[in-house]
């Protein structure tokens, strides 16, 4: 008898059927993790925003037609920043002469410093007109400017902003001087004349000092309305002192002299009393100059020292918007 091969074969038949079966599913099974990974590379190399860098082909022509413009606008904004320099070290000079009473200087720095101001204005208008007018600005913008050329444009127009004011902050700083300037003038003319209206009273010429005290008591009244015109920005309470006690001796000074000339070989009663109140109103005149300076100092508060503040801000920030010119170019990064 023959052993049945049959039933043998058989299983042999279905266990390769199932091998053949289980390698087609795995087989398939790769195939479709290939291709779902393949897809899902594609859809992100087609996801990237709008002027990223992974878009250079698309903004590609809009940076490079602007790309010279934006390049010369940094060297212009570079041009304003040692301008400004310039005007920061005329606004602090400005103020120094005013202190000093030194005339000449002050009419040259505030000259230098608002020939400058117009410059720095008109370059700042000019250049951030050309910077808005750029080709590929507005509405989409990202589809035709990549982010790096925008965030040059937009930190170009802020580093300009920092001038806008600047018109603004050399008229107070002028006014501010000039009117310092101009009290300390007339507080040592006044100075002046009554010393040599003593001077002509010692040669009995009592009308020529009465004269001189008469131009002395104008120029006081000069420097009161100076005075009037800084209330709203300043206190005056130290310059209002010295003003009254000021008039007060021209006023007794006036009386002594115009009471000597009545009687100029003879001591009266008259002029007894007046030779008093002359004495009386000397000895509450300030001893010295400090408060002239309080003077200053007080007007400085009241404009000048902000104006010279807000001018070097200017200066600083303008500064500061070039080094993050600089930085954005050299990393690439977006502040």
């Amino acid at each position: 008898m023959t052993s049945a091969p049959g039933p043998k074969r058989e299983r042999l038949r279905r266990i390769r059927r199932r091998a053949a079966r289980l390698l087609f599913v795995a087989v398939w099974i790769v195939v479709m993790v290939l291709v779902a990974l393949g897809s899902a590379g594609l859809v992100a190399s087609l996801d990237h925003q709008p002027g990223s860098t992974s878009r250079e082909e698309l903004t590609w022509a809009g940076d490079s037609a602007i790309r010279p413009e934006l390049d010369a606008s940094r060297t212009e904004l570079q041009a304003i920043g040692g301008q400004l320099d310039q005007l920061g070290t005329l606004a602090r000079g400005s103020l120094a002469a005013a202190v000093a009473n030194r005339t000449d200087t002050l009419d040259q720095a505030i000259a230098d410093g608002t020939v400058l101001v117009s410059q720095i204005d008109q370059a700042t208008n000019t250049l951030t007109a050309r910077l808005l007018a750029l080709p590929g600005l507005g509405q989409n913008s990202d589809l035709r400017l990549s982010i790096d050329s925008q965030v040059t444009v937009r930190l170009l127009i802020d580093a300009l902003d920092s001038t806008r004011t600047l018109s603004q902050d050399w008229v107070a700083l002028t006014k501010g001087t000039v009117d310092a300037s101009r009290l300390t003038g007339l507080l040592d003319q006044h100075d002046k004349l009554i010393v040599q209206a003593i001077d002509a009273a010692i040669d009995r010429k009592f009308k020529t000092a009465i004269t001189r005290i008469d131009r002395a008591s104008a120029r006081l009244a000069d420097a009161a309305r100076i005075r009037d015109t800084l209330r709203v920005r300043t206190d005056v309470e130290t310059l209002s002192e010295w003003l009254r006690r000021n008039q007060d001796y021209d006023t007794a000074l006036r009386r002594l002299y115009v009471t000597s000339a009545r009687s100029p070989v003879k001591i009266t009663p008259q002029i007894r009393t007046a030779l008093a109140a002359e004495k009386k109103a000397r000895e509450a005149l300030p001893s010295d100059t400090s408060a002239l300076v309080i003077i200053v100092s007080d007007l400085a508060r009241g404009g000048l020292n902000q104006a010279v503040i807000r001018i070097e801000k200017a200066r600083t920030d303008l500064a500061a918007g070039i080094q993050a010119l600089d930085d954005q170019a050299t990393t690439g990064s977006t502040p």
